[in-house]
């Protein structure tokens, strides 16, 4: 992972834990979410135009935690996306819909038979 991404997910997750005593995104709908995108982008453009037009300069630790905020929205919209087209399956069960089968086939499947898939596709990439 390139060390920028590293460097900003870390800044992502700092703002997530600030915000744990509020209880996650699993029960914010995906257009409400969307909203409170655009809101934070408002707020980055805000603080970047406030530190524009003062004597003082940009405030970019605030910038920094403003991206922060746009940059989990986003990341939550996309989590609400993914779990829909995977059928909200567990992580295993959602590589083997990537792998070529449906979120249907998927879901259908035994834990016994998700783990065995699981250990095949494994394999091919461990042998």
């Amino acid at each position: 992972m390139r060390e920028q991404v590293q460097w900003f997910a870390g800044r992502m997750e700092s703002k997530l834990k600030e915000n744990d005593h509020k209880g996650g995104w699993d029960g914010c709908g995906i257009f409400w979410l969307r909203n409170r995108l655009v809101e934070e982008v408002n707020e980055l453009s805000d603080a970047m135009d406030a530190g524009h037009n003062s004597e003082s300069g940009l405030d970019l630790n605030n910038i920094i935690c403003e991206a922060a905020d746009v940059a989990n929205f986003a990341m939550m919209i996309a989590d609400k996306a993914r779990k829909r087209l995977t059928g909200g399956v567990s992580p295993m069960r959602e590589v083997l819909v990537g792998s070529g089968y449906s979120a249907e086939e998927v879901k259908a499947m035994s834990d016994e038979e998700c783990r065995a898939e699981w250990d095949e596709l494994c394999s091919q990439y461990t042998s």
